[in-house]
């Protein structure tokens, strides 16, 4: 509806609204999906109907209509479009150029009833290649109610095919390849032809000959096939003729003569008549007859096409006129086949391929041949004899054994040749081998045959690739008795070869070989260097680990063991370069005769897998030092791996490329050492002292200007340093000596060193506190054990120190940890003094009261356990109490475990303690009787949080012109 209808319906209100509704509806317009199917060229074919409709009192003109094709055809290939209505043509157009955006057509077409249908035909031209499709969409100009319209694109919902005319579908359903022996006889190609267009048209025999064309597209000629046979069914009607294969690549062509009424034509084939009617089909059959035993070359291929030659009229309608059109339509074979001269047609070779690429003696390698009867005849296949030959350099003394097997049926076995006599003579040239009764394959079947090669004592390094082929009787039963000999029903087959090329080995390591780098050249005195590097591999296919052990390195060159003083050997990961060692020997004095032994301890088998195992062994020597060394002679290296593998030893041997000797001198190490700071200064009776950082200054010198490669500093004290230029401190003091090695680039040292004494610090007084036990001696006759507890930060480690006990009844000791008995009831102070090595030395007491019950005390409290600093807390006992009669409780002594001590008398039993920095501290209190007894100390613990209390303290105080804060 217009935006006008939709003002006057707002305006009129709803009753008048509905009425002009109705009176102002638009017409509607349908695709009526019509499926033309395909097209052939100067086909008139209507392609897409649109169906329009309007309302009974609504005047309608369609005035034009523009045709859009969506699809790939275009001008040349479609020539006319027009636009049909009730059987009269509205408008067309053959100005095609502009098909694929959009052409119009103008129809000045009043509409008189309520539905009409709007018919899109199209011409097809011949320029046509085949495929191009049609896939129209529509757009239709109208007048309604005096204002123009144009409707949304109305689009063929089912689009079409061009073809190239005659038969529209060709199918191939010839047989699968195979095989054809001499004097076969077989279909080669089938292939159906179908119309299958939207005219109505029959499809005819072209009107002139030929009618049907056969060509070998393949290698076979007029020796190999001796007759072609057409047979061509439609319907209930077939054409059979059989004609001789001609010479030359031209094929064979069959005229209408050809195709008689004679028997088995059901009727005669004539020119122009008709091969189908519309969308009929017909059947094509090609089979040939081959050339006999003498003709037929083997190995050549069969593989047709065939040609029909056919009309076909155009369909017309819409004012278009259609014409009848010739085509040659040709269809190939989808499959090949190939000429065999019987026996096995194919052969295929599947033997497992070998990982490892190597076979040692003992190793059977197994090759595997697949062979098929695979032809049109009736016949089975008798094998029985094989050739085989060795494409590789191995020779037949290199096979202890060989066996065929066809299935489980040994079928040819040769073994236990004496030594030195070959197993197959000509298995470099290759030979014929008869089986020991022939073996029979049923027609059309296959059989595997496989061959065990035995590897004996080869050549190593030779190798292994052997060829084969089966040669088979194919003929009508009986067979000869036998043996055979070979005659004119005896074909072999294709020969195969064994996937890889295996190379041979002796038992043991397969591989030991010397690899760069190394590559040889100078080795200076005193050098540790990688003399060899050596690549060993286990290859075979046995599944064993290999023992390493020992390994010998024998010098060839002329240096001696004096020369060198080290032999290491070590593996290393193929991975990584991760090394282990394996050993080492410092005895050289076989170096150049049999050989330094090194023995292997460990990290020596090689684990084999299926894949099989490899390795590296390092050899590394050590050069003796340039006063021992003699510049100029050699060393190159014969290393001989010795190994086990299964039990049985082996031996092999790699050598290293030469190494000359040269000297290498030592460098000449120095060092200065000073105080690393300049206000520190250097005391009377050291060279420094305890608090001073000292500077060492290191310097070197080499005569072969090599660089400085490490520094490496003792000190003396147990601390190293590996920079050039260190400082150290010694906390303690003392005398020490100083060493300063250097090592240049090609590994040889110098050394230099220095003794520097070094005041220590003051010395530290000890701690010292003891405990006796029992607690309170109840009689003069018991033994009270008293327990030393000592520390001191400068004492030196293992110096013991010194003690006094005075137990204030004239008795002493000199022990940590004596016994005493004290002679009366009374309290007696117990003094402990101990003196360090540097004779220093505390002195504390406790009051010991025997016979006299020491008080016990019952709880000790606070009034705040979380205090911050600065705050006061009072610390609180209760339940103090005396078991002897007559006792009080004196006193009580403090400890608030931030240095601070307190007595109190009692009978105050608090104490208030202000704690200044953040800690987690132990509380303990001791109560005292009246004769001096003391109980158990009674503790706990206060966490104090918060930041540190500074007092400020000032004197004089008061002040009048300065004063000191502390």
């Amino acid at each position: 509806m217009s935006t006008t209808c939709r003002r006057v319906l707002a305006l009129v209100g709803l009753v008048v609204g509905f009425a002009s509704l109705a009176a102002m509806a638009l017409p509607g317009f349908s695709d009526r999906n019509i499926a033309a199917g395909n097209l052939d060229p100067t086909d008139t074919i209507k392609v897409q109907e649109i169906r329009v409709t309007k309302g009974a009192s609504e005047v309608v003109t369609l005035n034009a209509v523009t045709v859009q094709n969506i699809g790939t055809a275009g001008e040349g290939v479609i020539d006319r479009i027009a636009v049909v209505c009730g059987g009269v043509v509205l408008g067309e157009s053959t100005a095609i150029s502009g098909l694929s955006t959009g052409i119009t057509i103008n129809i000045d077409f009043d509409m008189t009833l309520t539905t009409h249908d709007l018919q899109i035909y199209v011409t097809v031209g011949t320029a046509v290649a085949g495929g191009e499709t049609v896939n129209l969409r529509t757009r239709v100009h109208y007048v309604s109610g005096g204002s123009s319209y144009t409707s949304a694109w109305i689009t063929d919902l089912t689009g079409e095919t061009i073809r190239n005319g005659g038969f529209d579908v060709i199918d191939d359903t010839s047989p699968d390849a195979g095989f054809f022996n001499p004097s076969d006889s077989g279909t080669v190609q089938v292939s159906v032809f179908s119309d299958s267009d939207a005219n109505g048209s029959p499809v005819l025999w072209h009107t002139v000959d030929p009618l049907v064309k056969v060509e070998n597209l393949g290698t076979a000629t007029n020796t190999d096939i001796a007759t072609v046979t057409v047979a061509i069914r439609s319907g209930t009607s077939e054409w059979t003729r059989t004609e001789p294969w001609p010479a030359g690549t031209g094929g064979r062509i069959f005229t209408a003569a050809s195709f008689a009424a004679t028997a088995p034509q059901t009727a005669p084939l004539t020119l122009g008549g008709q091969a189908v009617p519309d969308n009929g089909s017909l059947t094509v059959t090609v089979r040939m007859t081959f050339a006999g035993q003498a003709s037929m070359t083997d190995g050549r291929t069969v593989h047709t096409k065939v040609t029909l030659y056919v009309d076909e009229m155009g369909e017309s309608a819409a004012g278009a006129v259609g014409q009848l059109v010739a085509y040659q339509q040709a269809v190939t074979a989808d499959t090949t086949q190939t000429l065999r001269k019987q026996g096995f047609e194919r052969i295929v070779e599947e033997s497992a391929t070998l990982a490892s690429g190597t076979a040692a003696t003992g190793d059977v390698i197994v090759q595997t041949l697949h062979c098929y009867d695979q032809d049109s005849n009736g016949f089975g296949v008798a094998a029985w004899r094989i050739y085989i030959r060795n494409t590789g350099t191995a020779e037949g003394t290199e096979v202890n054994k060989i066996e065929v097997k066809a299935g489980g049926t040994t079928v040819f076995v040769r073994d236990n040749s004496p030594a030195g006599h070959a197993l197959l003579p000509n298995l470099k040239t290759g030979e014929w081998y008869t089986f020991t009764a022939a073996f029979n394959v049923a027609d059309d079947h296959d059989q595997v045959f496989k061959i065990y090669f035995t590897i004996g004592d080869c050549v190593d390094g030779h190798t292994l690739r052997p060829s084969a082929r089966i040669e088979g009787r194919e003929q009508a039963a009986p067979l000869p008795a036998w043996p055979w000999t070979e005659g004119v029903n005896d074909y072999p087959s294709d020969e195969v070869t064994y996937p890889d090329t295996l190379v041979l080995h002796l038992p043991g390591l397969e591989l030991v070989e010397n690899v760069t780098p190394p590559e040889g050249g100078v080795a200076y005195s005193g050098q540790r260097f990688l003399a060899q590097r050596i690549h060993l591999q286990d290859l075979d296919e046995q599944i064993n680990n290999v023992t390493l052990n020992p390994i010998v390195v024998k010098n060839i060159g002329t240096a001696t063991g004096t020369d060198v003083v080290k032999v290491e050997i070590w593996r290393q990961n193929t991975l990584t370069a991760t090394e282990v060692k394996l050993g080492e020997t410092t005895d050289l004095s076989g170096f150049r005769t049999g050989g330094a032994r090194v023995e292997l301890t460990h990290d020596n088998i090689m684990i084999d897998t299926a894949s099989g195992v490899e390795t590296y062994l390092n050899v590394y020597l050590t050069m003796a030092e340039p006063e021992v060394m003699v510049a100029a002679r050699t060393v190159q290296l014969e290393t001989r791996v010795l190994h086990t593998e299964n039990l049985q030893s082996y031996d092999r041997m790699a050598a290293s490329n030469q190494w000359t000797l040269e000297t290498n001198h030592r460098p000449v190490a120095d060092f200065t050492f000073a105080v690393a700071t300049t206000t520190a200064s250097v005391q009377a009776k050291a060279d420094f002292t305890y608090a001073q950082t000292i500077q060492f200054t290191g310097t070197a010198t080499d005569a072969d200007s090599d660089a400085i490669a490490s520094w490496a500093w003792t000190f003396g004290d147990g601390s190293t340093a590996s920079v050039q230029n260190p400082t150290h401190r010694y906390p303690n003091g003392g005398t020490f000596t100083v060493t300063l090695t250097v090592t240049d680039a090609r590994g040889v040292t110098g050394s230099k060193s220095k003794t520097i004494t070094v005041q220590g610090p003051p010395n530290v007084a000890p701690t010292a506190s003891f405990t006796w036990t029992p607690q309170a001696p109840a009689d003069i006759t018991t033994v009270v054990t008293f327990t030393s507890t000592v520390t001191d930060p400068d004492q030196p480690t293992g110096t013991a120190f010194t003690y006094a006990w005075d137990f204030g009844d004239a008795g002493t000791s000199a022990v940590a940890n004596p016994t005493h008995t004290f002679a009366a009831k009374q309290t007696y102070t117990v003094k402990l003094t101990v003196t360090d090595a540097q004779s220093a030395s505390v002195t504390v007491e406790h009051t010991i009261s025997v016979g006299n019950t020491a008080p016990v005390i019952g709880t000790l409290t606070a009034s705040e356990a979380t205090p911050n600093t600065g705050d006061s807390v009072t610390f609180t006992v209760a339940n103090v109490t005396d078991a002897d009669v007559g006792d009080t409780i004196a006193s009580l002594k403090w400890t608030f475990g931030d240095g601070a001590t307190l007595t109190t008398q009692w009978p105050t039993a608090t104490a208030t303690h202000t704690f200044n920095a953040p800690a987690t501290v132990t509380v303990s209190v001791i109560a005292v009787d009246s004769r001096g007894g003391e109980s158990l100390p009674k503790t706990m613990t206060i966490t104090v949080s918060g930041p540190t209390r500074v007092i400020v303290y000032a004197y004089p105080n008061p002040a009048s012109i300065q004063a000191t804060f502390n």
